[in-house]
Order: structure tokens, then sequence, then C-alpha cells
């Protein structure tokens, strides 16, 4: 009997694309120490960071940036592994440079690639650091590297108010910080986006177990701007604008 190939779901043959695009990306990553990485290093710079750069956070030295499924430029870009709840990587976060270390003059600077449709992004983060038995999130990688610079902290991020709403810790966790970006309130989010992500998540985490608390910057939102994070306070105030865990917080603590 004549055997009748399988037929591959185009659900499938996109997986596999996507897959291979995110481990070719991976591939042709540097670390940020190489000589080659200096966009990078410069970006940072400028940002107002000096921490050791984790090595989760990697270097691409020409990334393509698409818009409507077509090549604009090749930028060079920090790129940084999302993994999921179990630990798995699910996806690359992207912060598309110039060459002298400014953001690129894109539409969004800043991207997740699309991932395999088995992959779960939900609940994840970019570990930037291991945890311990207490963890401190964000939302922005950058955030995330001012705080592990003013507080010594190990840090993740998530990527976006709504990733750090549905972070899930790994097990060994049991104290979790959330340094919440302070955004302008809005008709969606009267309290500020950030503010009532931050809340949500502590409220979830409680409710498991996990003893968590939320704080927020003090400092106020400049006019023109939608909100204010952890790095402007390192950058305006420095370390002495950060609270600890298990100390009195110098910030604004939101209660769950």
């Amino acid at each position: 009997m004549r055997r009748v190939p399988a037929i591959v779901s185009s659900s499938a043959a996109e997986d596999a694309i996507r897959r291979e695009h995110l481990n070719t990306t991976w591939r042709e990553s540097l670390s940020l120490n190489d000589p080659r990485a200096e966009p990078a290093r410069l970006y940072l710079a400028r940002r107002g960071l000096s921490v050791t750069f984790p090595e989760t956070l990697r270097f691409h030295p020409g990334l393509g940036y698409y818009a409507d499924n077509c090549l604009v430029a090749r930028y060079p870009a920090i790129v940084g592994q999302v993994t999921g709840q179990g630990g798995d990587a699910v996806t690359i976060h992207r912060t598309y440079l110039t060459v002298d270390g400014h953001k690129a003059s894109v539409e969004a600077p800043k991207k997740l690639m699309r991932h395999p449709s088995g992959r779960l992004l939900t609940g994840g983060a970019i570990r930037l650091v291991p945890a311990g038995d207490r963890l401190a999130v964000t939302e922005g990688i950058e955030t995330a590297l001012a705080v592990i610079e003013a507080t010594g902290l190990p840090v993740w991020a998530t990527g976006n108010a709504h990733l750090l709403e549905t972070f899930v810790p790994p097990s060994g966790v049991n104290q979790i910080l959330v340094f919440a970006d302070k955004d302008r309130p809005s008709r969606q989010h009267p309290s500020g986006h950030g503010q009532e992500a931050a809340r949500s998540l502590v409220r979830r985490l409680w409710a498991i177990g996990i003893h968590a608390g939320a704080v927020a910057p003090l400092i106020d939102i400049p006019e023109g701007r939608k909100g204010v994070d952890w790095l402007d306070v390192l950058n305006l105030v420095g370390k002495v604008g950060f609270p600890v865990l298990g100390c009195a917080p110098k910030a604004l603590t939101i209660a769950a």
C-alpha cells in the first residue's frame, strides 16, 4: 500500500520558523563584554547604569527590524532571553540601538520576538541573575538593572505591566518585592497601570503563601511624560531613594 505523506499544519510550520529564528538570533549574539558590543555598553552608560552585565543579556551586531512584515533596516541590539514559569526559554526581548549607543529611531525600539505557540509567555520573566529565597521584580530591563545596582537584590524583569501582573515565581522563592513603575492615571487605569499591575501581583502572591509587597517611586512625573521608574530614581536621587527588603522603604508603598 502506498504511504501518504504526513501533512504539516501551517501552525507547525510557522512554529518551526519561529524556533529557528529565535535560535539563530541567540547563536549570533555576543557577550556584552565583547569589544564589538560597544553600542550596548554606551547605551547602558547613557542610561546611568554601571552594574556588571548579566550573562542573560547579550548583544546582536545587526538585528533586523521589521514593520508590516517588511525589513526596515538592521540595527545593533541588546537581546535578553525570556523564560517561562518552568525556566524554559520562550522568546527574546530586543532593544534596538544606534551604533553610538542611543535608542534606535524606530516606532517600537523594544520588542518581543514571536514565540512558538506551544510555549507559554504568561508568568515568565527575563531572569537577569539567579534568584534566592527572596526576589525583586520589575517591568523593564533597565529598571531591573537599576534596582540591582542600588540594592544588590536579585531582580528579574518581566517586560511590561501585563507580564508583571501575571508573573509566577519559581519554587524556593518565599519573598517578593515589586518595584513598580509610577504611571499617570488614565480612564482605563485610574491608579496608574504600573501601580495597578503591581497591586494585583501582590494580592495573588499572598493568596498562594508568598510574602509580597510593592513600592513605587516618590518622585513626581515630569510634564510631558507618561510615568517614572526606578531608573529615574537612581539617576535623580541615587541609591538612598531605594528600599531594601526588611527595611522601611523610602518610597511610596502600594497597599494590596
